[in-house]
């Protein structure tokens, strides 16, 4: 558990509003990362009543995305960074609400921070899955050197005589009470460990509890964004070992930090086999005793790799010779990962891609290897670098000798509007085009035409069921360009000559689709 004491600018007030400026909720690109190929929004300032309403405003404006259009694999409809000082607690539950019914996935980026109302927000974070036994599930990350910190309700000291004398002293205490009561409530349906309930509870005003450790990503459930293991840990029994402290603790529904004082056992390699014949590589826990816990390990044959790893809690041999396995965690880098079995995927242990938050030590801060992270997921983003190894922040724009309208600009993408068409462009890295290339094929689309070479494609259609119509246009050299243009109320027709003039008129170095005159 890791407490901080910090100085809050803003806190949830109880039984009065707020009177802060709302945060800035834009749209910054239609593709956020490699990983998460779909719109990023960012929000950014303190959480206020409206915010919520503003970012439906957002999403219906810029994003048409079904929940069940997206692929058996799992997707998202779009990804929100936040950062924010927190502010008034329930418009952060309605925020989670929406994240959770849009399936959008929620992120902290490093040198962010996400206090209080805004920490609610976050727990919102959802993917969606097709397959049957998935549905919705859980798609909130955390980065290193991110801040994600979460206290209860409180009145600030200013604010307590004011309340008193107008509402009484009884009315400001029940109050409290039940915002605190609905609090655990929520933090419980978010899927948050029982065992953090009481720390929030009890701390004060100007203390919060921050998702540093790894034992604070078990218990908040959240993830490391998808990155290689070694990233985080490149000793291969330490993670088995850490792993295993995870196992126990969700076994014994206890603190994992309580474990990583007396886990000093040796590594053991072949130690038993299982009902399939393979040899198991872990750790004796006890004496090897049929009826009880007696090892964890993984087979031996995954000891030399990372994308596959099952790793559990076993009972001792039996009368065959075997051991069984009474918990298991499954992280695969490609695919659903598990820890335990059964229920609702909102309300397990369960997460898209390889679970490397469960390799990590608990009781120590996740840092990894920083500087290695931080260029490895800026170029999941479609970042560049220069000829020093530094990311490029000025890459050029697609050109087009059409006239249109700014409506927003950041420094790889630019939001336009022309007549009844919106016009968004995003630059970056080849990556982005053989992205776009690869990925929009696969979407749940009827395109009306398509046409693909070495340096360019365009894709067209009719979103499915608003009729709006679109064009996705990519262009590649050194860099690439994404281009989605898109109508904003539909008109019904099947007339694309407007939409295929505005594609026809961009050209991105030197490079531009080959239109018929």
């Amino acid at each position: 558990m890791n407490w901080h004491r910090v100085v809050l600018a803003f806190c949830s007030l109880l039984l009065s509003g707020s009177t802060s400026f709302g945060a800035e909720i834009k749209l910054i690109s239609m593709h956020y990362s490699a990983d998460r190929f779909a719109p990023h929004i960012r929000f950014e300032g303190p959480v206020v009543a409206g915010d919520n309403e503003k970012l439906v405003q957002l999403i219906e404006r810029y994003i048409e995305c079904d929940t069940d259009d997206l692929p058996v694999e799992g997707g998202n409809c779009g990804v929100i960074s936040l950062n924010s000082p927190g502010g008034n607690y329930r418009e952060g539950l309605m925020l989670a609400n929406t994240l959770r019914q849009f399936s959008i996935a929620s992120v902290v980026q490093a040198g962010d921070y996400c206090y209080s109302a805004c920490a609610f927000a976050f727990l919102g974070g959802s993917g969606y899955s097709t397959q049957i036994s998935v549905g919705t599930y859980v798609d909130r990350m955390v980065e290193p050197a991110a801040t994600l910190g979460f206290h209860a309700p409180y009145i600030a000291a200013d604010s307590l005589d004011t309340l008193v004398a107008e509402f009484g002293m009884e009315e400001v205490l029940g109050s409290t009470r039940d915002e605190i009561a609905l609090m655990i409530q929520e933090l419980v349906s978010w899927n948050v460990d029982k065992q953090v309930l009481a720390y929030i509870v009890s701390m004060g005003p100007d203390q919060t509890y921050d998702v540093v450790l790894g034992e604070d990503f078990y218990l908040t459930r959240s993830q490391l964004p998808p990155a290689p293991v070694s990233f985080w840990n490149s000793d291969k029994e330490d993670r088995v070992r850490n792993a295993c402290i995870y196992l126990l603790a969700h076994h014994f529904s206890r603190l994992p930090s309580g474990f990583d004082e007396i886990f000093d056992m040796p590594f053991l390699e072949n130690f038993a086999k299982d009902s399939n014949g393979q040899m198991l590589s872990g750790y004796q826990l006890d004496h090897a005793n049929p009826l009880q816990l007696s090892y964890c390990g993984l087979p031996t044959a995954q000891l030399k790799q990372t994308d596959e790893l099952d790793i559990a809690l076993y009972n001792g041999p039996g009368v065959t010779g075997a051991v069984t396995p009474l918990l298991s965690m499954f992280s695969r880098n490609s695919g659903w990962s598990t820890l335990g079995l059964g229920g609702s995927a909102t309300q397990r242990i369960f997460q898209r891609d390889a679970m490397t938050q469960a390799f990590t030590n608990p009781t120590q801060v996740i840092d990894g290897s920083v500087l290695l992270f931080t260029y490895y997921l800026q170029q999941r983003r479609f970042a560049t670098l220069n000829e020093l190894g530094e990311i490029e922040s000025n890459l050029p724009l697609p050109a087009t000798d059409l006239s249109m309208q700014v409506i927003d600009q950041s420094a790889y993408s630019r939001i336009l509007q022309r007549d009844n068409l919106s016009i968004i462009e995003q630059v970056g890295s080849p990556l982005l085009f053989n992205m776009g290339k690869s990925e929009f094929p696969t979407m749940n689309m009827k395109f009306t035409h398509q046409s693909i070479s070495e340096t360019g494609f365009i894709f067209a259609g009719k979103y499915p069921n608003s009729g709006a119509k679109f064009a996705w246009v990519g262009l590649l050299n050194d860099y690439s360009s994404l281009i989605r243009i898109e109508e904003i109320a539909p008109d019904g027709s099947d007339d694309f000559t407007s939409l295929y003039q505005i594609a026809c008129s961009y050209s991105f170095a030197g490079v531009q689709l080959k239109c018929a005159n």
